[in-house]
């Protein structure tokens, strides 16, 4: 119940501020492609159209100090590319101009856990890693000031089209990621088992 009321809310809220633009609710694409060589992760984002920012609707804190944890875990590289803070929400915010079709992380798997969702990667005594591929979901903002105007964050909300494809990786990782998926008992967005190089 408290995952339709938040995602009426959401929807309404969109509809409410793209009511002057039409357009606006068009379908958006975003691919993802993330990579590793020994500690260094990366992810990069290719989205299909320009928008004023782009939220993850998945920001939940972290259950010791209640502190958002992408702040704490991702460093942006593409230039005047910032990741901040609004409201409940981590938020991409676009350099004068506006936001690059790509934009470029560096990131260190997160295993804490957080307060109101999975946490974001799992490590295993063998080396490997799992990825929670929500945490990689996006959605368009009109502009950076919606983020803070949104309803709180639901840790159940997925609605972006997105596709993850991780690349660069050994073929031992390869199989790895496919037999993590098929275990029953794995939480659902869990799906990128990685080994590094």
């Amino acid at each position: 119940m408290r995952c339709a009321l938040f995602l009426l809310a959401l929807i309404c809220g969109a509809r409410a501020f793209a009511a002057d633009n039409p357009s606006f609710l068009e379908p958006h694409f975003v691919e993802v492609d993330i990579s590793r060589s020994g500690n260094d992760w990366i992810a990069e984002y290719t989205f299909s159209r320009p928008v004023e920012a782009w939220f993850f609707p998945r920001s939940s804190v972290t259950r010791k100090g209640e502190e958002p944890w992408r702040l704490q875990s991702w460093v942006i590289e593409t230039a005047g590319v910032r990741l901040v803070r609004r409201g409940d929400y981590d938020v991409l915010i676009p350099p004068r101009g506006g936001m690059p079709r790509k934009v470029r992380m560096r990131f260190q798997p997160f295993t804490a856990d957080l307060a109101d969702d999975y946490s974001p990667a799992l490590s295993f005594t063998d080396g490997g890693i799992a990825l929670f591929s929500a945490q990689f979901d996006v959605l368009p903002l009109r502009s950076v000031g919606e983020a803070g105007e949104l309803p709180s964050a639901s840790s159940s909300t997925t609605a972006s089209s997105r596709r993850t494809r991780c690349s660069d990786l050994p073929e031992s990782s390869r199989r790895g990621m496919s037999s993590l998926c098929s275990i029953r008992s794995c939480p659902r967005g869990f799906t990128s088992r990685l080994r590094g190089r």
